[in-house]
């Protein structure tokens, strides 16, 4: 792994862009380090896969990790901005919730509704909102069933769960 990590300031955007291949899923500290500093990365593609990398493909969880996705919600591509949303959604970050919610208001249903990151983030705040209910996901659960996103039977189990927080 060393031999990669040499690689991920090396001057041509591709090769940074490889790193982030090559070190998915690993759940090492030095790997993921390296993931966190790619994901700020001035070229979009290396960004993209780092976020991706560090969202959804470890189960890690840290202060870092959700930093460097916190980082991510404000980037203007929503591929990326996407990622962010799900990396966080699938540690129970609520941090996640405002910029979900401007993605709810910013497309239309259908792009939403075919967008499989918002699938993926359904069933990880639902999930998420099923183990440990807590009213501040409510908001978006209910705008998931409006939308018909995610599975609605798990989706209303979850909002029952998270009303009686109250």
């Amino acid at each position: 792994m060393q031999t990669i990590l040499r690689f991920q300031e090396h001057p041509e955007a591709d090769v940074r862009f490889a790193v982030t291949h090559a070190l998915g899923g690993l759940e090492n500290e030095q790997a993921i380090q390296a993931l966190i500093d790619l994901s700020a990365d001035p070229d979009h593609d290396a960004r993209n896969w780092a976020t991706f990398n560090l969202g959804s493909l470890i189960d890690t969880d840290s202060s870092s990790i959700r930093e460097a996705l916190v980082a991510r919600l404000d980037e203007p591509d929503d591929e990326i901005r996407g990622e962010a949303i799900v990396g966080l959604s699938r540690r129970g970050d609520a941090r996640a919730i405002p910029a979900l919610m401007n993605l709810f208001d910013k497309l239309s249903p259908e792009v939403l509704r075919d967008w499989i990151l918002m699938e993926e983030t359904a069933e990880a705040i639902t999930a998420g909102a099923s183990r440990i209910p807590d009213v501040k996901w409510a908001t978006v659960l209910r705008r998931y069933r409006e939308l018909g996103i995610g599975n609605a039977h798990e989706i209303q189990v979850a909002l029952e769960k998270c009303d009686l927080c109250h």
